[in-house]
């Protein structure tokens, strides 16, 4: 068998060097297009729902949130296992399915489950859906940083303009941000204004809470034609947070800014982000 082939080689060496070309050629097209992870991904097949739950401990976070959620979850076809953490403020369920499980069929499967769960967790909590990334999906880093800006207007400009145009970008699934300062638009309540004005600081909250949304009022027929009625409410800036009525007192009302004061600041900070040593104003 083996002189057989050799025969047939050395009678045919043309068809031969014309398939070692072919073989050379396939070879270097595979070099230069096959996809090559530097960091091959080895994490298995899953779908993370993450729940915020601002002001909850662990223990009531586990009670009330992830452990509802993961009762929900037992059951979905191919899944190989769940497991949670629940931490201050946050829950995590990761739901492993078996390798040949579509990721985007599974996060389907997830997201009808999860329709199910809201009536039994705390009102004001939604459950979502991580990214379909994992850790070793991260592709780069950058830093901003400027002379003329404060930390806090970096950030604004890094969540509001650049992450929405590196989204747009085609393979990029997610863009995640550390380090500068969250901007917040803070009420500091005077207390003694409010004793003075006989308010409490759940007047403040509910007063502002209600004055900060749209509303339609039907409509009116006039000349032929209807009018639409839509009240506007929206707050757009500090001034009209500051405008905003807490209450009445004999005919005079008692605006948010004779109570407290009304500015941007950035959130309150809870951890920092170091790059070469020196604290990073915003990355991402």
């Amino acid at each position: 068998m083996l002189n057989r082939i050799i025969e047939f080689h050395l009678r045919n060496r043309l068809l031969v060097l014309a398939g070692l070309v072919v073989l050379i050629a396939t070879g270097v097209y595979t070099v230069y297009n096959i996809p090559i992870d530097a960091f091959p991904d080895l994490t298995n097949n899953q779908v993370v729902v993450i729940t915020e739950c601002p002001a909850m401990p662990p223990t009531e976070v586990e009670q009330l949130v992830t452990y509802p959620i993961e009762v929900i979850l037992m059951g979905v076809p191919k899944t190989q296992s769940i497991r949670s953490v629940s931490k201050l403020g946050l829950s995590m369920v990761t739901v492993v399915f078996d390798d040949a499980v579509n990721v985007y069929l599974a996060r389907q499967w997830i997201n009808e489950r999860l329709q199910e769960v809201r009536a039994r967790i705390p009102q004001g909590l939604e459950p979502t859906l991580g990214p379909v990334a994992t850790a070793f999906g991260e592709i780069y880093q950058y830093t901003l940083e400027s002379r003329t800006l404060s930390p806090m207007e970096l950030k604004t400009l890094q969540e509001w303009q650049i992450k929405n145009q590196l989204r747009a970008v085609r393979g990029i699934n997610e863009v995640n941000t550390w380090g500068g300062e969250t901007r917040q638009v803070q009420i500091e309540v005077d207390p003694i204004s409010l004793y003075r004005y006989g308010l409490t600081l759940r007047d403040v909250f509910e007063r502002v809470k209600e004055n900060n949304s749209n509303f339609g009022g039907g409509y009116i027929e006039h000349a032929s034609e209807q009018y639409t009625v839509l009240g506007l409410g929206r707050v757009n800036r500090i001034k009209d947070l500051e405008q905003i009525v807490l209450s009445s007192k004999a005919g005079t009302p008692v605006l948010l800014k004779q109570v407290a004061t009304v500015s941007d600041k950035p959130m309150q900070r809870q951890g920092a982000v170091l790059r070469t040593g020196r604290g990073r104003r915003s990355a991402a």
